[in-house]
């Protein structure tokens, strides 16, 4: 167990050969650069501070397994928190201003990002990571929400982003869910870039200049989304692409409290 201390002006690293089965609690982090950086598996990160940039299995390290949570990161400038690794549950914390997941050494799956409360000018960045759950998040940005980037099988459900640019950003996203969200207040609510076999259900899309910029998906599903921006929608889709934008119609409440699922709710339709 580390728990109780007090790191000024200190980099705190935690890495060859790596570390296993050992709880940081309730400890101070405080380095402006680099406050913190851990390579092992089965850790648990709980009750923390941090005010310098943090890694957790990436940069050149490797981690899988870390329970991670109920922790502070208040970063300063554009230092960040980057998880990498596999098997990972990040919950209950509060992010300022960035967080990353991404590839370093090692393949990225299954990581569990639920409960987090994200402020910054970035709110969340994932790339080449599989099967991500990013649910149950609050996520506040002064330019884009979340940007995810070469992955696949991803769940994004039950999150309330709000951004003042792309408040999601799609490139090459294969084989998601993105479902239940309340997506808000940026030029563009949902950008997809090369997004494709993509299930988009039970969004509230609104307040947005545009509401989702297609940039050539092809395969997706849209259905029971509320759209309510001055621009609903921004092409091109064409027949060859495949996107659908209704289900059968099936018993069931739908966005607006109607008894069938089918269609989208359109503001300007």
């Amino acid at each position: 167990i580390f728990s109780g201390n007090t790191l000024v002006s200190a980099s705190s690293y935690f890495t060859y050969p790596g570390v296993f089965h050992v709880q940081f609690l309730n400890n101070d982090f405080d380095n402006y650069y680099e406050s913190f950086h851990l390579s092992g598996t089965d850790n648990v990160i709980s009750g923390n501070t941090f005010k310098g940039a943090t890694y957790i299995g990436t940069y050149n390290a490797f981690g899988d397994r870390n329970y991670v949570s109920n922790n502070t990161f208040n970063l300063l400038g554009s230092e960040y928190v980057e998880l990498g690794g596999s098997n990972n549950y990040f919950a209950d914390n509060v992010v300022e201003p960035i967080f990353i997941l991404s590839n370093d050494i090692g393949p990225v799956v299954n990581n569990s990002i639920v409960r987090n409360k994200f402020f910054g000018d970035v709110g969340v960045s994932i790339s080449e990571a599989n099967y991500t759950n990013l649910s149950n998040n609050t996520i506040y940005s002064a330019y884009n929400g979340v940007g995810i980037g070469y992955s696949s099988y991803a769940t994004i459900c039950d999150n309330f982003i709000y951004a003042a640019s792309e408040v999601i950003y799609f490139d090459q996203l294969t084989n998601s869910e993105i479902c239940r969200n309340h997506i808000e207040s940026g030029s563009t609510g949902i950008s997809m870039y090369g997004a494709n076999n993509i299930s988009l259900f039970d969004n509230y899309i609104v307040n947005n200049t545009i509401g989702v910029t297609l940039g050539g998906g092809r395969n997706n599903l849209f259905y029971n989304n509320l759209f309510n921006n001055s621009q609903n929608i921004l092409g091109p889709d064409f027949p060859s692409y495949n996107n659908n934008w209704n289900i059968t119609t099936t018993l069931g409440t739908n966005i607006v409290g109607g008894p069938y699922l089918g269609g989208n709710y359109w503001s300007d339709y």
